[in-house]
């Protein structure tokens, strides 16, 4: 049988309606049913409307049945059927002809409705919607609904044959949902090597990104039901194609109208660039860095954040935010700006949110319309923050890449509001040749680029602070492989990735040695000991162990009363208060130990019961740990106390 055309305008002749009949008049009643049945099920519903009525017709009188039973075994099978050229005013007309009951009708309606490319989903407030001609539309008694209704299928819920109808619909269409309320504004898949972005486009189509190239789709209402929600924040933007002959010069403009306006090193212009690049392939990879600007006062940090606002967002989008604020916008849109956080102001909860960010863990919360469902959230988005120092926080200096801004050293263009409209007029072409480079880098990962990138940085840094990041820096250069050439013509790509590296290990070390409450406490125990060591007549000694100034052997319960007097000795707090907590912390800090000249050896009681730690100093010598007795009595020594003498 030829391929049947779009239109239902040819079907009857593709059917050939002439045949099939001089098939029916030759089979006896009991056949006759079943090839009826059959027809009814698979042929029937490609006839237009007006075909289906005049078929009827001529079925009944040729072979002398009775129209309404052929009505009724045509719509029972019609309930499985998607309707393909049908209006749903036609799905209606056809139910009530035939005395469809709104329940039944209802299911025509949904299969009407999944046939013609719509999607029902529901979101994250267990809402069910309607994808539906690129408009996501909540089921049931709106104005955007009743608009649907009105439409396509020319009713109202003025009746309460309409209201059944919609009821079951609904039903339907919360059985067969696609999704449980992760819609967002990207989709991918890795394995698949595909990635759908809605980027706000002012057509209101989806991107969809994969090895053959770029393509737009209608957005809930393509052959592959993906379906995006775009970020509320991005204003509209009208993309053009970007030629093979224009991408230089469009890379031109993009460094001149974005990267020439971050006053900071080179190779960090080009680091904070690629990392607001990457934002869309933050599916792709477990973990993403949080970015900070630091610097002293009106050194260029909120003007560099303002630039990257208005390139994504099409405004100035930095905030000082709430923590409900924080997790909404997270989870609705692809960059959160977070401008003027210092350490003072660094809450437990904000510390919190930007860790369950970057490590792209959910969180739960208690539905707006439940006082007992939970809601779930996650961040899709990239965060960036700015202030004079660093966070000093431990565990997020090993996710943040901080770059130094300094506009008196390397400020190349005086800021002005020229500036700010020349990136408002050229944000089409410059998120255009965005989504060029996005649709060069998936391809580049799906023919190897990324696994290439990751075994050379495993390879040459194995240990690196930013290690859990790794797959986040490595798309970052996949696309410094795009700007290079272009931004930086004098240099190759892997030596700027591996500037990145070195600079951020060197700055990101030293901050983590400096603010590791363990590190601090070690150190402070150690440098107390070569003290005490070197007083003829040293006072008491202040821990529980004994150390010469070169090794320290004790257990986690031990270590835990000491390091924190030691903390308590340099005036800082000291959060690890249980056993098993500073057991876990200390194996966790063994890098960062390293870096700051310890090593760390973690063994067994006699037991096997406990751990047991050896921390000594990076060169050879002889160890002295002696733990210290519980008291005698007045003037009574013990035989470590006399030894220590």
């Amino acid at each position: 049988m030829p391929k049947w055309p779009n239109s239902p305008a040819g079907w009857g002749i593709y059917l050939d309606l002439d045949r099939l009949m001089e098939a029916f008049k030759g089979l006896d009643k009991a056949e006759l049913q079943l090839e009826l049945d059959n027809h009814f099920e698979h042929d029937f519903a490609r006839l237009s409307f007006e075909e289906q009525n005049d078929w009827i017709t001529r079925l009944a009188s040729d072979l002398g049945l009775k129209a309404s039973d052929l009505r009724k075994a045509a719509a029972k099978a019609l309930f499985k059927s998607d309707f393909p050229g049908w209006s749903l005013a036609e799905v209606f007309m056809v139910a009530e002809m035939d005395d469809v009951t709104p329940e039944a009708t209802g299911k025509m309606m949904f299969g009407w409705f999944r046939g013609n490319k719509g999607v029902a989903y529901k979101d994250e407030n267990d809402r069910l919607l309607i994808a539906w001609k690129g408009k996501h539309i909540v089921v049931g008694r709106n104005q955007a609904f009743t608009d649907f209704l009105y439409s396509e299928g020319e009713v109202t819920f003025e009746t309460p044959r309409v209201k059944r109808i919609v009821e079951a619909f609904k039903a339907e269409s919360s059985l067969n949902s696609e999704s449980a309320g992760k819609v967002a504004w990207v989709r991918s898949s890795r394995a698949a090597g595909t990635l759908y972005l809605h980027l706000n486009n002012s057509d209101g189509k989806i991107f969809k990104f994969d090895v053959n190239g770029v393509t737009t789709l209608d957005n809930g209402y393509n052959d592959e039901r993906v379906f995006l929600k775009a970020s509320p924040k991005v204003n509209q933007w009208s993309f053009t194609a970007v030629s093979i002959k224009e991408y230089r010069e469009a890379i031109k403009l993009f460094d001149e109208r974005i990267l020439q306006l971050f006053a900071c090193s080179d190779e960090d212009r080009l680091l904070y660039a690629c990392w607001v690049l990457a934002y869309p392939f933050l599916e792709y990879v477990e973990s993403r860095p949080h970015l900070r600007c630091e610097g002293p006062s009106s050194k260029g940090k909120s003007r560099a954040m303002d630039v990257v606002s208005r390139l994504v967002y099409g405004e100035n989008r930095l905030k000082n935010p709430t923590e409900a604020s924080n997790y909404n916008d997270a989870a609705q849109n692809p960059l959160l700006l977070i401008d003027n956080i210092e350490t003072a102001q660094l809450t437990k909860e904000l510390a919190q949110f930007i860790l369950t960010a970057v490590s792209g863990v959910e969180r739960e919360k208690m539905s707006a319309d439940s006082s007992t469902s939970m809601v779930s959230l996650r961040a899709r988005c990239i965060i960036n923050t700015s202030g004079i120092d660093n966070l000093n926080r431990p565990e997020l200096i090993n996710r943040t890449i901080h770059i130094v801004f300094d506009v008196d050293k390397y400020g190349k263009k005086v800021w002005s509001q020229t500036f700010i409209n020349l990136i408002g007029r050229d944000r089409d072409r410059l998120l255009s040749t965005h989504v060029h480079i996005i649709g060069n880098v998936v391809r580049r990962i799906a023919n190897g680029g990324l696994k290439q990138w990751r075994d050379a940085l495993q390879a040459k840094y194995p240990r690196h602070v930013l290690g859990r990041s790794l797959e986040y820096i490595c798309i970052m250069a996949l696309i410094a492989d795009e700007l290079v050439p272009v931004v930086m013509p004098k240099a190759k790509s892997d030596e700027v990735v591996d500037k990145w590296m070195i600079g951020q290990e060197s700055y990101v070390g030293n901050i983590a040695r400096e603010s590791n409450p363990i590190v601090v406490a070690i150190e402070t125990i150690f440098d107390d000991a070569r003290k005490w060591r070197a007083i003829a007549s040293p006072p008491k000694w202040p821990y529980e162990l004994l150390c010469d100034g070169e090794t320290l052997v004790g257990g986690s319960a031990q270590l835990v009363a000491m390091l924190t007097a030691a903390a308590k000795r340099a005036s800082i707090h000291f959060p690890y208060n249980m056993p098993n907590l500073l057991s876990r912390r200390l194996k966790d800090a063994q890098g960062v130990l390293d870096d700051a000249g310890f090593v760390l050896l973690v063994g067994r009681d006699k037991n096997r019961k406990h751990d047991i730690f050896t921390i000594s100093r990076k060169r050879e010598a002889s160890t002295k740990v002696t733990q210290i007795p519980k008291k005698k009595a007045t003037g009574q020594k013990s035989k470590s106390e006399k030894n220590a003498n």
